[in-house]
């Protein structure tokens, strides 16, 4: 039987020292880019795979991070959490997986403790979390950084600013002469949604404008659907809704093409692709999920190596894409 590759090995393929083999594959920065290269095709060449216990146990790192996600196939939270791999990969790290059914507080907790005993360097919870802020103090015990989406530890430049989002979608409303707009919301708990909402409501009040016309969905299109119905049975005077996600776009646009209520005005966040080809196509504000994954990656890494935290120098910026589904208030 053929016996497997060891480090010595690969030293040889790639003709430097075996030190050097294991400055690599630890992501040390003194390795020149060529003789990186070198290393990383002899590794994959011979087939070498790294034993993750004993490099621990010599280092006390594993070149694992414990990323924890709510068990969702919504638009945002994929597409960031795509990226945090894409990352994770480009830095050599695995990612040990754990998906929560629940974002209440003692469902992140037990996940954050069951990712830690699996051997991890880190922890990146990307659970769109309850708003009840977790206890950082509480996770200290697990003496190894722990980065919480959202949280109020988390710099600004590093996450989105949710607030800034709704502002933003709820002004051009008001600016294009809508009086009686209604937001139909995702699941409260969410923080995106409590921001959105939180912000809707501030916009509107600022504006002098009632702000009684809120509703709560499931971010899918069908609660959109039905709280569009919802909305026009209590005011059949509204005449913009701001949907907190294109999905709840998506149902508000098949409610108004059903009644064939052509005159009311939609905006939506998320801008996901397929939103240019709803029908009529869909107003939104476009945010990088991609950034976003990154940046939470980046901090997380920088935690890991005790670099400085400031890893970024601005905030996110928001793009408001203007298509067919809003218009001038005509009344």
């Amino acid at each position: 039987m053929r016996s497997k590759p060891s480090l010595f090995d690969v030293a040889r393929d790639a003709n430097v020292s075996h030190q050097t083999v294991s400055r690599v594959l630890n992501n040390h920065n003194n390795v020149r880019p060529e003789t990186k290269r070198r290393v990383e095709a002899s590794v994959a060449k011979l087939g070498y795979n790294v034993n993750i216990s004993a490099r621990a146990l010599a280092t006390g790192k594993y070149r694992a991070i414990g990323l924890l996600n709510l068990n969702s196939s919504l638009y945002g939270p994929i597409t960031m959490n795509e990226s945090i791999q894409k990352m994770a990969l480009e830095q050599h790290y695995k990612i040990n997986y754990l998906t929560v059914n629940s974002i209440d507080n003692e469902s992140v907790i037990n996940g954050i403790g069951m990712l830690f005993a699996t051997g991890v360097d880190g922890i990146l919870v990307a659970v769109p979390r309850s708003m009840k802020e977790i206890d950082l103090e509480s996770l200290k015990k697990f003496k190894i950084p722990i980065v919480i989406r959202d949280h109020s530890s988390i710099p600004k430049e590093v996450k989105l600013n949710q607030r800034m989002v709704s502002a933003v979608a709820t002004d051009y409303l008001i600016s294009l002469g809508h009086r009686r707009i209604a937001f139909a919301g995702g699941e409260k708990k969410w923080f995106d949604a409590h921001e959105r909402m939180t912000a809707w409501k501030a916009t509107m009040k600022k504006a002098n404008l009632d702000y009684d016309l809120l509703f709560e969905g499931n971010w899918s299109a069908s609660s959109g659907y039905a709280m569009a119905e919802r909305i026009f049975a209590e005011d059949k005077k509204v005449t913009a809704i701001y949907a907190a996600s294109d999905l709840i776009g998506l149902g508000v646009l098949k409610y108004l093409n059903d009644g064939r209520l052509k005159d009311i005005s939609v905006i939506s966040t998320d801008a996901m692709q397929e939103s240019e080809f709803y029908f009529p196509s869909l107003t939104t504000i476009k945010y990088d999920y991609e950034e976003l994954g990154r940046r939470y990656f980046h901090l997380l890494l920088n935690l890991m190596s005790k670099r400085p935290m400031s890893v970024y120098t601005s905030s996110f910026q928001v793009e408001l894409s203007i298509r067919d589904s809003t218009h001038k208030n005509k009344t």
